[in-house]
């Protein structure tokens, strides 16, 4: 088997958990004169950076023509994450409404000049919406909402079969440390057409004039590429050092293989952990490892002959003594090996067995904040950014409102006389913060009205799913700090069988009640 090549890559464990770490910087010249050779620019170009996000690192390319952005990414997930995103932004342009930047050209092979892989794309105008939110007249933000919603609408209108991330059809077999387990090598269609030209600069330099190449396709296979499939995941729940290569990627069929999968990886990655730390541990070994080691076996044993060791590959990847490293916590390892058996257990309770086959999905940007939302100088929605790890999640993931809507309830307009200000005059900050909280609460009732007019069926899976979303947080969350304890809280309620408890979701948002 033959491993990906992840030089350059270096994952820091810190205290809000995994980062991952640049240690080769891209070089800027070897980039712009891709671009150039990409996309055939014959005038003097220049480079600039311009944002670095948790994957990837972007550059303005600027000729006498025009601006565009090169993305070069870090190998944290290779060949998948670049055609997968690639294969995402096509869909949205094909089969909705909302504004996304043009795909111009790619390599989801790091043997390139560049030394990683790379997307070219347009520069779309505007600033983030979270740089000017403040000054955004509450009209503009109201009918940004409407076109947000009309593209919740879109995705819901063309909804698939399946839970994982896109891919065209041709996507090539990727010899990985991490292959598609046996049993779930599977790819659900989208009966939806993937654009069969594609881009005209859609290739990388040492592909000739097929187009198709850089999506699995040889000279001599027919150029055709005849929709999207719903394939493996390609998130950040399935990317990191500690990942079991036994759990499987996906495509998933059901939200209950999903959700186990998930609980599976955060297991065998909080095992791991707290072996480490116990191993490094200058306490009394004899007395608190076999108490610790107890409550391991307590939540579940690994199968026989499994190590609980991080990927003999990634030994220098990780480097436990980086002074960005933040001390482990064994009883908060602890609490989430707890929360996850209980976890388990009422998986059923939630997701019942018997469902269909293949869950329906929906596509949904679950990193949809305010900075990957652009818009221009009035306000108004030029493009929405940042396509990658974003897949096609179950009706009741897909229903909910949109990241950046997300926030605590606040029906009383803050007036801004009644609160303190500084000796120049400003207001303090935490009216800004009311002021939002309670924008954000009549943009979601607006959002909500204008999705049932467009999907009514959207808004009964909204309100009828709640538990479940409950649910998916706490699986997303059990590993989270600042979480655990309102975790194990609803779990106890739950467990009592008492009616009538507050959600998860409702905790968060309202702790004092």
């Amino acid at each position: 088997m033959v491993s990906p090549d992840t030089s350059g890559l270096k994952w820091v464990r810190t205290f809000w958990g995994l980062e991952p770490r640049w240690t080769i910087d891209p070089d800027t010249t070897v980039i712009m004169e891709t671009v150039k050779s990409t996309l055939n620019i014959r005038s003097d170009c220049s480079i600039d950076f311009l944002a670095e996000g948790a994957f990837n690192k972007l550059y303005i390319v600027k000729s006498t023509e025009n601006e565009v952005v090169a993305r070069i990414t870090l190998p944290v997930e290779p060949k998948w994450k670049t055609l997968s995103e690639v294969a995402t932004v096509q869909w949205v342009h094909q089969n909705t409404s909302l504004p996304v930047p043009e795909i111009l050209g790619f390599s989801s092979d790091r043997a390139n000049p560049v030394g990683f892989e790379w997307i070219i794309m347009t520069k779309v105008p505007g600033r983030p919406w979270a740089d000017v939110w403040r000054e955004v007249p509450f009209a503009a933000k109201e009918q940004l909402i409407r076109r947000i919603a009309l593209f919740c609408s879109d995705a819901f209108s063309h909804q698939m079969h399946g839970i994982g991330n896109l891919f065209p059809n041709s996507t090539p077999t990727q010899n990985s440390s991490h292959p598609e387990p046996k049993p779930e090598e599977r790819a659900f269609e989208t009966n939806r057409p993937f654009d069969e030209t594609g881009p005209p600069s859609q290739k990388r330099l040492d592909t000739g004039d097929s187009p198709n190449r850089d999506l699995g396709l040889t000279d001599a296979a027919t150029p055709s590429i005849t929709g999207f499939t719903v394939q493996r995941m390609v998130t950040t729940d399935f990317i990191g050092i500690d990942i079991d290569p036994k759990v499987p990627r996906g495509p998933f069929a059901t939200s209950s293989e999903w959700l186990t999968a998930r609980l599976d990886l955060t297991e065998f990655d909080c095992k791991s952990r707290l072996s480490r730390v116990l191993e490094s541990s200058s306490v009394d070994v004899s007395e608190t490892t076999n108490n610790r080691t107890a409550a391991i076996n307590e939540v579940g044993t690994l199968g026989e002959g499994e190590d609980i060791e991080r990927n003999s590959e990634n030994e220098d990847s990780a480097d436990n003594g980086d002074e960005d490293d933040d001390p482990e916590d064994p009883e908060d390892l602890e609490n989430t090996l707890n929360i996850i058996m209980k976890l388990r257990a009422q998986l059923p309770n939630f997701f019942p067995p018997g469902g269909p086959d293949k869950e329906p999905s929906v596509i949904f940007h679950d990193d949809m904040n305010r900075h990957n939302i652009l818009v221009n100088e009035a306000g108004a929605l030029t493009a929405v950014v940042d396509w990658d790890c974003v897949s096609a999640l179950p009706l009741y993931a897909a229903c909910q409102y949109p990241p950046f809507l997300q926030g605590k309830p606040l029906e009383v307009e803050p007036i801004k006389s009644k609160y303190q200000h500084d000796e120049n005059g400003d207001v303090v900050e935490l009216y800004w913060e009311h002021l939002e909280d309670y924008e954000l609460t009549q943009l979601r009732r607006l959002f909500l009205a204008e999705m049932q007019k467009l999907q009514p069926d959207w808004v009964s899976k909204f309100n009828s799913s709640q538990r479940q979303r409950d649910f998916d947080l706490a699986v997303s969350s059990c590993d989270d700090p600042f979480m655990i304890r309102r975790i194990m809280g609803w779990l106890s309620d739950l467990e009592s069988g008492a009616e009538g408890i507050r959600g998860l979701e409702e905790r968060i948002d309202n702790p004092s009640m």
